[in-house]
């Protein structure tokens, strides 16, 4: 697509890699990060079975995405298009026809929705057509109504303008990786010690991990 996801960085990495440096571990704690504000990580086991797939034809979005997510412990595939997403998908034990116990399973997309050899509402559309359930957010540097309503009807699960902040990146992640949390004998939240509702178990702020904002990117 042509719209940006964030700032232009400085970053090292490569399709099918999460972006991170030998010196800068994701899920560690560095200096460079201590004073930020920190989100709690998603300490998946086994990581491999709560992927997320990158899908846009712009090398710098899939790069500050990827950054993003493997400060919160994400680990992350990387597709330029909507076709070679549909052939990820394909080979993922995410779809119907899927026999490999050790092909990856997406947890997430991010699919841009203009790309070329094949655009991101085709593939979603025909990625439902093939029984793919995977949650698909659809992600677009236009805001139009029709937009929206055009990627929903192809079968995105949510629609999201270009840039997309820290925060947001994080709500997405935690709202269709993590199960919802079971309701409590009452039906009121469970309430930590400190009387604010606790965060569900596989939700993790150890390592002190902090992802960056659009503007940690430079």
């Amino acid at each position: 697509g042509t719209g940006s996801i964030g700032g232009i960085g400085n970053f090292a990495g490569k399709a099918g890699q999460p972006l991170a440096s030998p010196t800068d571990p994701p899920c560690a704690s560095t200096k460079r990060h201590a004073k930020k504000k920190k989100l709690p990580t998603f300490d998946f086991l086994p990581r491999r079975q709560h992927v997320v797939l990158v899908v846009d034809d712009n090398a710098v979005n899939r790069k500050i995405i990827g950054k993003m997510l493997s400060f919160f412990c994400l680990e992350y595939e990387e597709a330029t298009n909507g076709q070679e997403a549909l052939d990820a998908l394909r080979a993922s034990q995410n779809h119907p026809s899927s026999s490999d116990p050790k092909a990856l399973r997406f947890g997430l997309v991010f699919m841009d929705l203009s790309m070329p050899v094949l655009d991101g509402y085709d593939a979603i559309a025909q990625a439902r057509e093939e029984g793919v359930d995977v949650p698909i957010v659809a992600l677009t540097a236009n805001a139009l109504s029709q937009e929206r309503r055009r990627a929903l009807d192809a079968g995105a699960d949510e629609f999201h303008t270009k840039p997309i902040l820290r925060n947001d990146m994080h709500a997405i992640c935690r709202r269709f990786l993590l199960p919802p949390s079971p309701p409590s004998p009452g039906g009121t939240p469970p309430v930590t010690e400190a009387g604010k509702p606790s965060s569900p178990p596989s939700l993790s702020s150890a390592a002190g991990a902090a992802a960056p904002s659009s503007d940690d990117t430079s």
